[in-house]
């Protein structure tokens, strides 16, 4: 437990998107010893946000990174976080999508909680290109799971086959009664999908912060998660017989490759030339 707390301390850690999960997972993060921060979310906490955020009805109308700045830095004064108000792929200037890619680049591991496609291919991209350890999770509609997944850098593959393992799968199991994807946050009229509880999605950041702790360990440390991908479920529905049911995926190249992105999904792909062009600057 020492070796893993003083890995943390020394590594530094941007998380993109400080929602539901991203929120939590920082806070963890930082009980867990990680000592440097760069948050990364446009966002402002809402009355709506407050059922499964980090947050209570002070932080109303904050800026989401600065309520979790405030809130790391009330745990602990030591710890360094930096910001930024960002919407990667919104109405940002070259100059400043430029900036945070480089800010990016040079942290130890990079957390997209975004599920977001366009976030997924400008974290995707950084990370293969500075071969930077990078994590992802997503809450499943209905609250029946979610899904954990990672690029070591240090053991390969890069994120994008280790995303294109992920849309095969989906692609081999369809859920017959609806997408799997949807927003967890929604409930529809008429019943339909449900929102996930905050115990569902404490449960993703949890298992997402311990995760990321892993690929935070110094070389030669026992991994925890071995497998590339995990398919956790949180209740009876799609390919889960029971709660804790979980399926481990791995890609079958483990290779870590600069240059590839020809295997990601299509939204992934169409938003990459756009992205190249803002953040050429990281190529340097």
């Amino acid at each position: 437990v020492g070796a893993d707390r003083n890995a943390a301390v020394a590594s530094s850690v941007a998380i993109v998107g400080l929602g539901s999960i991203g929120s939590n997972i920082a806070i963890s993060l930082a009980r867990s010893g990680v000592k440097n921060f760069l948050l990364v979310d446009d966002d402002l906490v809402q009355p709506v946000n407050l059922v499964r955020h980090d947050s209570d009805w002070r932080s109303v109308g904050m800026h989401k990174v600065d309520y979790v700045k405030e809130r790391i830095n009330n745990l602990f004064s030591d710890v360094k976080v930096s910001t930024r108000k960002h919407r990667i792929g919104g109405q940002e200037s070259a100059s400043s999508a430029s900036s945070l890619a480089s800010a990016l680049a040079d942290v130890d591991l990079i957390i997209d909680a975004t599920a977001s496609d366009i976030v997924s291919a400008f974290c995707s991209y950084i990370a293969t290109k500075k071969r930077i350890s990078l994590v992802w999770m997503q809450v499943f509609a209905g609250g029946i799971g979610g899904l954990l997944a990672k690029a070591d850098s240090r053991n390969g593959p890069d994120p994008y086959k280790v995303r294109a393992a992920i849309d095969r799968y989906y692609n081999d199991h369809p859920k017959e009664d609806g997408d799997i994807a949807r927003d967890y946050t929604v409930v529809e009229a008429g019943g339909g999908w449900v929102e996930a509880s905050d115990g569902v999605v404490n449960t993703i950041a949890g298992l997402s912060t311990l995760l990321s702790l892993d690929l935070l360990k110094e070389d030669g440390q026992l991994r925890r998660f071995p497998h590339d991908a995990y398919f956790v479920g949180l209740g009876a529905d799609w390919i889960f017989d029971e709660p804790l049911s979980n399926f481990p995926l791995d890609c079958e190249d483990r290779t870590w490759d600069s240059q590839s992105n020809q295997n990601s999904s299509d939204a992934v792909h169409g938003s990459l030339e756009f992205l190249r062009g803002l953040i050429a600057k990281v190529e340097s």
